[in-house]
């Protein structure tokens, strides 16, 4: 009995050396939130994580979950992207299963890369190496519960971990992933969480506080679904935003003239989708969305910042522009809260002309004097093909006119 205990001590004591043989000394770049994989591709993978500071972080994977044998490291983005970062690992094998975990932390999962259409073709069979593959098709976590939903258990997930994750390719999730909570969150206790004083306010969240309510959102789902956090750490995922990726029931955003709290939350919002989730997504246009400062006269149809230069800007890549409404709970979907007035100028404005770097011809007029926060959109649509198949990932928010319910023919009128 004395050498069958030596024995399993001396084994246990052996694996585990070898199971922590890959880290170094503890790091002080802690990963708050993800992994998240993305951009499937038959040699690569991308993996997103969000740090309590900005700094490096390293993967280690293979193909056996006990033989992690390679590494790869990379540095996490700035403050303005709430300290996300993206990583893409090349040079892997196609259709593979892959095991990986974050250095120093017990981050773990694993991917399947997607297959080659070399290893299929047959000049007589299969010219085109044309190939099976399977994906997971889906839309609207809604996990807050109070009555209207299952609640923050998700228990879709748990079948989805358990009997579809190895089962498929990768998984779409058509619109409605995030649902609003912890959109209040104000900037102050935003800086306390990234360690910053509020001299170092980044720029981006001077121009858009509530931003960082959007951010909060994300953080708060993630902790919250640990189930739907372990789901993509496995499974990389597309993604097209809904009404609650931006605010419930948004609409209007491309109605010129248009004054709507929720219409004109459309940037802020969609500029924190893709620090989260959309830089899994192909899109056909990559140019940013622009937030500045911008000065009003009543009565004028010019817009000034003199922080812009819209000659250097490709504005017909870019959406319309919208004037925020500027109050503290602009992206908290309260319906009592949208009778509440905003910044006077807050509406959806067309760009009717660059006059110079620093001003726009807009329409309509202003109808106040002052100052005002506001952004030029992003287009956010895209496509990727897998075998011969072509999927086309749409943007219904950014875009869309208002219906007119007594007129549903109006051919003025789009989605799109």
């Amino acid at each position: 009995m004395k050498f069958l205990l030596t024995t399993s001590l001396i084994l246990c004591l052996y694996l585990g050396g070898q199971s922590l043989a890959q880290d170094a000394a503890p790091t002080a770049i802690r990963v708050t939130e993800g992994p998240l994989l993305g951009r499937p591709g038959a040699d690569s993978m991308s993996l997103w994580v969000r740090t309590e500071r900005q700094g490096e972080v390293t993967v280690f994977y293979g193909k056996e979950a006990g033989k992690l044998n390679l590494s790869t490291s990379f540095t996490t983005r700035g403050p303005e992207h709430d300290y996300t970062g993206l990583l893409t690992i090349d040079n892997l094998s196609p259709n593979t299963r892959y095991h990986y975990r974050i250095a120093d932390h017990q981050l773990q999962g694993s991917f399947r890369t997607m297959p080659r259409a070399e290893d299929y073709r047959n000049p007589a069979g299969n010219p085109e190496g044309l190939f099976n593959f399977r994906f997971e098709f889906a839309c609207g976590n809604n996990p807050k519960g109070g009555g209207d939903s299952v609640g923050p258990t998700l228990p879709i997930f748990d079948t989805l971990n358990a009997k579809v994750r190895d089962q498929i390719h990768f998984a779409i999730l058509n619109g409605d992933w995030l649902y609003e909570t912890r959109r209040d969150y104000p900037p102050s206790e935003w800086l306390h969480q990234v360690g910053l004083s509020a001299d170092k306010t980044p720029r981006l969240v001077e121009k858009a506080p509530t931003i960082v309510g959007v951010w909060q959102n994300y953080k708060d789902l993630l902790h919250r679904g640990r189930n739907l956090a372990e789901w993509h750490r496995h499974m990389p995922t597309y993604y097209t935003a809904d009404d609650h990726e931006l605010i419930n029931d948004i609409y209007g955003t491309a109605e010129t003239g248009y004054v709507n709290r929720r219409a004109v939350f459309r940037d802020i919002a969609t500029r924190a989708w893709f620090d989260y989730l959309a830089w899994a997504n192909p899109v056909k246009h990559d140019t940013p969305a622009w937030f500045g400062s911008a000065d009003f006269k009543k009565g004028s149809d010019i817009l000034t910042d003199k922080e812009a230069d819209f000659t250097r800007m490709n504005l017909s890549n870019m959406a319309n522009l919208h004037v925020h409404w500027g109050t503290p709970t602009a992206g908290v979907p309260d319906a009592s809260l949208d009778a509440e007035p905003g910044n006077p100028n807050s509406a959806v404005y067309d760009i009717v002309k660059v006059l110079g770097p620093n001003k726009l011809k807009v329409s309509p007029a202003a109808k106040a004097s002052g100052q005002a926060s506001y952004s030029i959109g992003r287009r956010c649509y895209g496509k990727f093909t897998v075998s011969n198949c072509d999927f086309f990932l749409l943007d219904t928010r950014s875009h869309r006119s208002l219906h007119n319910v007594d007129k549903p023919d109006n051919p003025e009128a789009t989605m799109l």
